[in-house]
């Protein structure tokens, strides 16, 4: 028997419509045939192979004469009931590879997908300056000890750490442009009267208020954090944090080692994902645990609606 790759394709699809697994076990078993030594998987799989068998072999009489005698009221391909129900073609409709039995149509190539653009860091600014006439400060024992807690967190990855020292007045506005923080960290002095020091052109110290870094967060957007380790920096923390989500300050004098360890403690936390509350919390217990005393100085600031517990970078 010859059958054309549309009854083929209808003898598969009827095969696999009224017959079970068992079943067709069972009629690889009548006909001499091993059921497991047919390729693929599952049954419509077995059924392709079985049909394929039997045209190489020249026995598809044999396998629709026992489908039929199984099926009696199918219109089983090849015998004149079929024949009367099954729809004209034309322009050689019937002449597909005989390799592709009942396979389902390819599907039509998607069109190339654009690549996903990498996730964006969260850039952190290290802001330093230590005029002339000034206490030494340990600025680079601050961001090693920073770049280093990053460096062992889990979502190191996700952060990078840009620096700049011996910040000058006009350095600050350049530098907020250049890296696009989302957390600026200052570390140098501040003044009981609330200013921070900067340098001026000759590197001489230079009072900037709360007020003028107020307005500048006000002018930029994206920064999310700002943390201030200096000295009496607890009312820019207030006067910024009506712009910015969250701000810490220091609300008395703060040592180096304090300063050192709740940078530490800190940013440690931030990149294994806590909040920013989280992070200030454990920031602070890191100053215990550095032996020291002044886990107080530090003080969490947030915008009016927000809620630093909700606040993470990774």
């Amino acid at each position: 028997m010859a059958l054309s790759q549309p009854q083929l394709v209808d003898l598969k699809n009827k095969m696999d419509e009224y017959f079970n697994t068992n079943e067709i076990e069972t009629l690889c078993f009548d006909l001499g045939i091993d059921y497991e030594n047919l390729s693929g998987e599952g049954k419509s799989a077995k059924i392709r192979e079985l049909i394929e068998y039997c045209r190489r072999q020249d026995r598809l009489d044999e396998l629709v004469a026992r489908v039929r005698a199984e099926r009696p009221k199918v219109a089983w391909p090849g015998t004149p009931a079929a024949q009367a129900a099954a729809p004209q073609t034309s322009g050689g409709g019937a002449a597909m590879a005989n390799n592709n039995i009942g396979a389902p149509p390819q599907p039509k190539p998607e069109p190339p997908q654009p690549e996903p653009k990498p996730a964006k860091k969260i850039t952190i600014l290290f802001l330093s300056a230590n005029p002339k006439g000034t206490d030494r400060l340990r600025l680079d024992e601050e961001v090693r000890t920073i770049d280093e807690r990053l460096r062992l967190a889990q979502h190191r990855d996700k952060f990078n750490l840009e620096q700049q020292f011996a910040v000058r007045t006009r350095d600050i506005l350049d530098a907020m442009l250049r890296y696009q923080p989302d957390i600026v960290h200052f570390s140098g002095h501040g003044s009981a009267d609330g200013s921070l020091i900067f340098e001026d052109a000759s590197g001489a110290a230079t009072a900037v208020s709360a007020t003028a870094l107020g307005a500048l967060f006000q002018a930029l957007e994206g920064v999310r954090c700002v943390v201030m380790n200096a000295c009496w920096s607890d009312k820019h923390a207030v006067q910024i944090a009506k712009f910015v989500d969250c701000v810490i300050g220091m609300s008395r004098s703060v040592s180096d080692e304090a300063a050192i360890g709740f940078a530490a403690g800190f940013y440690r936390s931030l990149g294994e994902g806590k909040s920013v509350e989280a992070a200030f919390n454990l920031g602070t217990v890191q100053i215990l645990l550095d032996g020291g005393n002044e886990q107080q100085t530090p003080r969490l600031k947030s915008r009016r609606g927000v809620n630093p517990q909700k606040i993470a970078f990774a």
